[in-house]
């Protein structure tokens, strides 16, 4: 999320690391695709209990919603990355109207703008979604875990 930010609001990040952002959310959307399926071999393998049932299928559902955000992300960042990159070539070109859609920055071209929101919208839904799949998967683990034995802090 860092990474989406930073090639959002600084054309110099962008240029520096805008493509490793675009790796990293591929990579990302490669590795919830993968949690969804071994979620999905787990959740066939657990016992069926009644509370721990309900509790993986929350987890499950989580987990799936999270799936069209990282898309989403994905798709936003790889299209800012295209659009900076063929309007830099343009207006290295020389070609008037691309330099001056470079000029304006991010906010001020509505195609970089439009870009930008969608990036951020996106890389935060993705990260409210990855923290909830994350603690209920946490929950369903350590829920019914009494911790005993543990120094009590009393001397």
């Amino acid at each position: 999320m860092l990474g989406a930010i930073l090639i959002v609001v600084s054309p110099a990040w962008r240029e520096r690391v805008g493509w490793l952002v675009v790796i990293a959310a591929g990579v990302s959307l490669l590795f919830v695709q993968l949690a969804i399926g071994s979620g999905e071999v787990l959740q066939e393998s657990v016992e069926d209990s009644v509370s721990s049932t309900e509790i993986l299928k929350s987890h499950a559902h989580l987990g799936e919603a999270l799936r069209p955000y990282a898309a989403v992300f994905f798709a936003a960042v790889l299209a800012l990355m295209l659009y900076d990159r063929w309007r830099a070539r343009r207006a290295a070109a020389g070609e008037p109207s691309a330099i001056a859609s470079a000029a304006k920055g991010t906010w001020r071209d509505p195609v970089m703008a439009t870009a930008a929101v969608i990036v951020l919208v996106s890389a935060v839904l993705s990260g409210i979604w990855v923290y909830r799949a994350g603690h209920s998967g946490a929950e369903s683990v350590w829920r019914d875990t009494e911790v005993t034995g543990g120094e009590s802090g009393e001397g």
